[in-house]
């Protein structure tokens, strides 16, 4: 389990912590600044391509709609290797550098808002699945990478999927 808090303003996220007690870690983005685990700052790795691309995700059983289903089965198929039950603790993965993509489906603000300034900071990226920025008023449809063309790439995968459904 994790604690994620997270600070908004006008409906963006500028401030985001995850906390993992167990571990010990705490990762702390502020919007315009590194972000830093336990006070040392990260960053995410690159990865320019899906096929080499460690891939997080809750479950795929929180994937049931079907637009959701067909982008999880595709970007999935895509990566080199999936790692399952891995939460919100991917995101602080990512951001270390010990992962590249995230993609969640049936997602609060809650969920996520924590961790959109912790990946930007780290130098990656989190949107939606239409490649939108997440605030307060997002959908339930995310991707977070620490690469941009992984990023994009994988953007390109879930929309032709979801086009193709």
């Amino acid at each position: 389990f994790n604690t994620l808090i997270a600070l908004c303003r006008n409906g963006k996220p500028v401030l985001g912590v995850i906390d993992q007690a167990i571990l010990d870690e705490r990762w702390i983005g502020v919007e315009g600044q590194p972000t830093t685990l336990n006070g040392k700052a990260v960053t995410a790795r690159e990865c320019q391509h899906l096929k080499d691309a460690t891939i997080f995700t809750t479950g795929p059983d929180l994937f049931v709609e079907e637009k959701a289903i067909a982008g999880y089965e595709a970007i999935f198929g895509a990566a080199r290797q999936p790692i399952y039950g891995i939460d919100s603790y991917g995101y602080g993965l990512i951001a270390m550098g010990f992962g590249d993509v995230l993609v969640e489906s049936n997602l609060q603000p809650y969920d996520f808002c924590a961790a959109v300034p912790v990946i930007e900071g780290a130098g990656g990226i989190i949107t939606d699945w239409d490649g939108n920025a997440l605030t307060m008023h997002s959908g339930d449809l995310v991707i977070a990478s620490g690469d941009k063309r992984a990023h994009a790439e994988g953007l390109a995968v879930l929309q032709k999927a979801i086009a193709q459904d």
